[in-house]
């Protein structure tokens, strides 16, 4: 019965320190938008973000590829400078990707919502909702 405590015990540490892993990086992986503002976004959008490691951020618009840097701090985000590629794509694409290249420029806080990530303005106005993707 001993035995059946130790491994409840440490089985009970590694998942308080699991959990305590993924709320050091609540923000890591690939997003796809899927709102952005009052506008949904199509489920086959190119348009995703990816927020790494050691504070870089990269992803695709919809037309063209971008790259920087993002900093968290608590629920505060940080996005920027961005570079970007510079393609020519039709109207709708260019618009939709500037509208996502504003959002994350202007994000100054971010909440999870299940599997949901939003971003906020400093009012705590909803800029772009995005739910996880497995997208490279």
């Amino acid at each position: 019965m001993s035995s059946n405590k130790t491994a409840l015990g440490a089985a009970a540490v590694l998942l308080f320190s699991l959990s305590t892993v993924s709320a050091t990086q609540p923000i890591g992986g690939n997003w796809r938008p899927t709102q952005i503002g009052t506008l949904s976004v199509p489920s086959e959008t190119e348009a995703y973000v990816s927020f790494a490691d050691a504070g870089r951020i990269s992803g695709h618009g919809g037309c063209n590829r971008f790259f920087g840097s993002f900093e968290t701090r608590g629920d505060n985000l940080r996005v920027g400078p961005l570079g970007a590629t510079q393609m020519a794509c039709p109207e709708a694409i260019m618009e939709r990707e500037s509208q996502f290249l504003r959002a994350l420029g202007e994000a100054n806080r971010f909440n999870r919502e299940g599997s949901d990530l939003v971003l906020m303005d400093e009012a705590g106005e909803e800029l772009m909702r995005l739910i996880h993707s497995g997208v490279e």
